[in-house]
């Protein structure tokens, strides 16, 4: 989203208390972590792309739901990172988070070698997007230029240990349930928390989406 979202908090229907993070993701782009307080768990959705800015609004972030709490919430808090999906803007925030958490990071099994075996990923599909393109015709300078587009934004991550995967979970992480959406990402999930439903990028009718 480009318009800039606010800050958030709410309960669930069994009293967990979440609270919507903005992050800018990229340059005048917006997108929503999640920070939850359910039981002994403090769990974050999806993290951000990564970079600084992105970085510092999820920092902000954790310091208004310290504020919400009556006492500050750091990443070092966290015990559980739970990604809806393998695009950079949800989970790249990982390799700063990392460094600063023991949380327990997981993710959907198709999308684990992107966030777990990035260079390598990145290395295999930008080839495979260059015979593609020059399959079609695309001249080199274009098929350049449109080659270092797909690199710019996923330079800023590497590769990050992964905890567990959802499927070996039987896609449950405590209270949280977990719902493949095959489509936008080949591991997206959407995930359930009692009558909500964090989504990441796809569209629910007939509930009010997070």
């Amino acid at each position: 989203m480009t318009q800039t979202p606010s800050f958030q908090s709410f309960e669930t229907s069994r009293g967990a208390r979440v609270f919507a993070i903005p992050v800018e993701a990229f340059p005048n782009f917006y997108a929503y972590a999640y920070l939850v307080q359910t039981g002994d768990m403090l769990t974050l959705i999806d993290t951000g792309s990564g970079s600084e800015r992105s970085y510092e609004t999820l920092q902000a972030g954790f310091e208004q739901a310290g504020a919400a709490l009556g006492k500050p919430i750091t990443f070092a808090d966290l015990t559980h990172i739970l990604i809806t999906h393998g695009h950079i803007d949800h989970f790249g925030g990982l390799v700063k988070l990392r460094g600063e958490t023991r949380a327990q990071i997981g993710i959907h099994e198709l999308d684990y070698q992107t966030v777990a075996h990035h260079e390598e990923r990145l290395a295999v599909m930008g080839r495979r997007l260059d015979m593609f393109l020059k399959q079609w015709g695309v001249g080199d300078e274009a098929r350049g230029d449109l080659l270092q587009m797909y690199r710019f934004t996923k330079a800023i991550y590497k590769s990050v240990k992964i905890d567990f995967t959802y499927e070996a979970m039987d896609m449950t992480v405590g209270p949280f349930e977990m719902i493949h959406v095959p489509g936008h990402c080949p591991g997206h999930v959407a995930i359930r928390l009692d009558d909500v439903i964090f989504c990441g990028d796809l569209v629910v009718e007939g509930v009010t989406p997070h």
